[in-house]
């Protein structure tokens, strides 16, 4: 549950401006406490990242009147 509740407040911290280096303080303490753990979840992030990119490439483009 530690893991969940720092993981969780470091994200958020890093969405505002002004909270931005706690949340980098606080993933920091997290990659130092539980390494592998953190690195599960980075390779976990990338390839929900990765798959929800690639999924959102059907977008209208304008087809081309002249070659």
């Amino acid at each position: 549950m530690f893991v969940l509740t720092l993981l969780v407040i470091g994200l958020l911290c890093l969405a505002f401006k002004s909270t931005r280096l706690t949340g980098v303080a606080g993933l920091t303490l997290l990659s130092l406490v539980y390494p592998l753990l953190f690195a599960a979840l980075l390779v976990l992030g990338g390839a929900a990242f990765y798959y929800l990119k690639r999924r959102n490439k059907n977008v209208f483009r304008l087809p081309k009147l002249f070659d």
